[in-house]
């Protein structure tokens, strides 16, 4: 038999079945009825192993030998042991990649099934391990060892599995990273789990042993007696250095009998290759999708034990008969507030977990040794967010919960549970049709978070309509990891105002930040950090922030415009946006000499970079005055006053309040987002009678009080809104801009003036301006004062005036402008 040519590959593992025998299908025999010998299978051998050391992901191979061993029959093995014949010697070795069905070795078994009745102040708590590393401590410790462990390219239809093999919880782990082709993934012989993780930012100080045969013995320790013994013997083995969560994950979902296969992103992902990285994203989907079960890990048990409390409570939450006595006792509250802390960990802030739950065909929730089905975790999160409001008051021990809360709604486990569930619709055929575009997924998930802010568009590509549905329109852009955070945004932008015909998403808080420094960036490494421009708004300055900021509350205001679809306003009429994106792939003045230094620039830089945007609309007026940044719900004097409520009316009773003043504290609109309620302006009126002694409404104080407290009054209704609208704005005065005072301009509400609220960052001579496209107005911050347009202007953000909402603005000019955005 002539020997198979060699391969030089080191986990470039063939597309050899490693067959999961469902419980009550093995034959009696114990085989599957294919032979054990190898025919033309090829060697692997080692690759040039190179020296890398990264702070995200570091890889290390030193020389070793095995204290253990470990012994399974033949026919359990996920793949048959090389023989003599079929690789020309006892010790020769190689991964096979003969098309040959495994035994049934690895038994496709229920992590949990899920429960069935019958008739009879760090707010968000992160994996213990997941400090942010010490420069230098452990990088210098992985740079002195010579060897690493080098992935080797595999092909774009394939992908790498993890193939852990058993052992005790003690020993250390050691696994085969197995090659599979796109189609054979998730069939009988690739049968397989997904791990839903959070990464973390602890050391990579932890190490995965990898081993290139199945049949290498198993390292049960690394000390240095072991290493310096397997460096005799001449043997080798490769490590992959992870973070602790990661490695805590793997210890807990080992088996001690049988091997577990597992799809892990960061060790079946080459993370150092931009390119293998761009493919295998692509596909996650149907990575998620094909796997039997996906195993969340949420981290190890804390040592308060809530954990432990919370994953036990699950089971009588969702227990109807039992709910009505943990609802009325006073005993039940530290099980609550268990459970509330739980929604707090750090994996429900993750943006990946949203595709990795919404594609599971089963999925189990994993905490230290507890584990239940991630659909009675999801019914006893909906259960609690039922009940919160009744169950508030008698959360408010700190010892017990830590920071309060008003409402749940933004909470990460909330948007999570209530995402999921509607992202897909079942077809009569069977098959899920996605239900959501891109746009709108990455706006109302703006308070997730990701290690790597470019996968802010990345990890909700693949669940979108666009992905998901036979379209001619253009697709949104693919992952591509050899771009900046701004060259990701900048084309998902372009993409979304030409898809929908609406400049809207600029005014949006949707984008995640740029990493603050090399240490920050995570897992994976952009090609440079940048400095985002102000036509892109952050989720960390959106109504409730981003990652941990959710839990102090909110933040900022309801945005105006809303979500995708959902908009209630029309202030540039039917009109289509006009824009110009500045062509920054051909530019290189943002490129850093320093790594991991943010790019700054001046105004000039910003516009030759191509870091602009340029839209067409119209100059309406310029701001004259404004307010403080409304602060708790606190609505100024000087505010209301320049709203129309004089102490002339104060002192003559006026029988209704100002129409204006009632309209635009809420924004004219009411909770629906329709038109404003009729009694507002009854209710409007009593908060004006019953001011604070300087003449201020504290919508906070009057929600409070005795006579409304508890009650859904027409008062509370109006003033919810307020707060919602008002929070952290500021209320505004603006004239026609003198430039343009030769145009015929519209009456304005109050002599000539226009009012609403603007961004806090609005100033005095800051420009009010409606783009064509855009469904409200916004303010503009020219860099100079010139009268040749274009003109060059800072994006502040989204405003409402008060008579200038619904296309009304739209008949008083007919001169376009163009604005260019910095």
């Amino acid at each position: 038999m002539t020997p198979p040519r060699k391969r030089p590959a080191t986990d470039q593992a063939s597309h050899e079945p490693f067959k999961v025998a469902r419980r009550g299908s093995v034959p009696s025999n114990g085989h599957n009825g294919h032979s054990d010998t190898i025919v033309g299978a090829e060697y692997l051998d080692r690759a040039a192993v190179d020296e890398i050391a990264t702070p995200a992901l570091s890889v290390v191979t030193s020389s070793n030998t095995a204290l253990g061993s470990l012994e399974i029959p033949k026919s359990r093995l996920p793949w048959p042991i090389p023989t003599e014949n079929a690789y020309g010697g006892p010790n020769a070795s190689g991964i096979r990649r003969s098309k040959q069905a495994m035994p049934p070795g690895l038994t496709q078994r229920k992590r949990v099934e899920r429960t069935v009745f019958r008739d009879s102040e760090k707010h968000i708590r992160n994996p213990i391990g997941s400090e942010r590393p010490v420069p230098g401590k452990w990088q210098t410790a992985v740079q002195r060892l010579k060897d690493a462990y080098k992935y080797n390219r595999i092909e774009s239809d394939e992908v790498r599995l993890l193939v852990i093999k058993p052992g005790p919880e003690s020993d250390e782990i050691n696994a085969v990273l197995q090659v599979a082709s796109d189609h054979d993934l998730g069939t009988e012989e690739y049968s397989y789990e997904a791990l839903s993780y959070h990464w973390g930012e602890g050391d990579t100080k932890h190490s995965i042993i990898i081993q290139e045969n199945w049949s290498d013995k198993v390292i049960k320790a690394l000390d240095e007696l072991v290493l310096s013994k397997m460096a005799q013997e001449g043997s080798r083995i490769s490590r992959l250095y992870v973070r602790p969560n990661l490695h805590s994950a793997l210890k807990r979902l080992r088996h001690s009998d049988s091997p577990v296969v597992l799809w892990v992103d960061a060790l079946c992902i080459n993370q150092q290759d931009d390119s293998e990285k761009s493919e295998q994203v692509q596909k996650m989907n149907e990575i998620y999708r094909k796997a039997y079960n996906v195993c969340i890990w949420l981290g190890t048990e804390d040592s308060d034990f809530h954990s432990s409390k919370a994953m036990l409570f699950i089971k009588e939450v969702i227990d109807l008969k039992k709910l009505p006595r943990l609802l009325a006792e006073e005993k039940f509250i530290p099980q609550w507030a268990s459970l509330f802390q739980l929604l707090k960990w750090s994996w429900f802030s993750r943006r990946w977990v949203i595709q990795e739950l919404a594609l599971a065909q089963e999925a189990t929730v994993h905490c230290g040794h507890s584990t239940v089905h991630w659909d009675d975790f999801r019914d006893a999160i909906g259960i609690f967010h039922r009940y919160y409001k009744s169950l508030q008051p008698r959360l408010q021990d700190s010892r017990l919960v830590g920071s309060q809360i008003s409402d749940l709604e933004p909470l990460g486990a909330n948007l999570l549970v209530e995402m999921t569930s509607e992202l897909f619709r079942r077809k009569p055929d069977g098959k899920h049709e996605a239900t959501m575009g891109l746009e709108k997924l990455v706006s109302q998930l703006a308070s997730f978070s990701t290690s790597d802010p470019r996968d802010t568009i990345n990890c909700l590509r693949n669940i979108s309509k666009e992905l998901n549905s036979k379209r001619k329109k253009p697709l949104p852009p693919a992952p591509d990891y050899k771009q900046d955070l701004f060259q990701v945004y900048q084309s998902f932008l372009e993409w979304t105002i030409e898809d929908s015909k609406s400049m809207d998403i600029i005014c949006r808080h949707w984008a995640l930040r740029e990493k603050e420094d090399e240490w920050d960036k995570g897992p994976t490494a952009a090609p440079r950090l940048v400095k985002l421009p102000s036509w892109i708004l952050t989720a960390e300055e959106g109504s409730y922030g981003a990652g941990e900021a959710v839990f102090r509350g909110r933040k900022a205001g309801d945005s105006f415009v809303g979500l995708p679809g959902e908009g209630s306003y029309c202030a540039s009429g039917r009109t289509e946006p006009k824009v110009k994106f500045g062509d920054y792939i051909t530019q290189t003045p943002l490129a850093s000499d320093t790594p991991g230094k943010l790019v700054s620039m001046s105004t000039s830089e910003m516009v030759v970079s191509g870091m602009s945007l340029k839209a067409h609309g119209f100059l309406i007026g310029v701001v004259g005055w404004t307010s403080d940044p409304i602060p708790d719900g606190v609505i100024p004097q000087r505010g209301i006053e320049k709203l129309g409520w004089t102490q002339e009316e104060r002192s003559l009773s006026a029988p209704s309040a100002p129409d204006q003043l009632c309209r635009t504290l809420v924004a004219g609109r009411g909770h629906n987002g329709k038109g404003v309620p009729t009694y507002y302006s009854r209710a409007c009126l009593f908060c004006l009678l019953n001011e604070t002694p300087n003449g201020h409404i504290n919508t906070k104080e009057l929600l409070e009080a005795d006579d409304i407290k508890g009650q859904q009054s027409i008062v509370q209704d109006y003033l919810e809104r307020v707060r919602a609208v008002t929070w952290n704005r500021v209320i505004l005065q603006g004239y026609p801009d003198s430039v343009l005072s030769k145009s015929p301009m519209s009456a304005s509400p109050v002599n000539g003036e226009l009012v609403g609220l603007g961004p806090p960052r609005t100033l005095v001579d800051d420009v009010i301006a409606i783009f064509l496209g855009c469904s409200v107005p916004v303010i503009l911050r020219p860099y100079r004062r010139e009268h040749s347009l274009p003109q060059v202007y800072e994006f502040i953000g989204e405003a409402y005036i008060y008579g200038k909402m619904d296309g009304e603005a739209m008949h008083d000019w007919d001169k376009e402008c163009e604005f260019v955005l910095i």
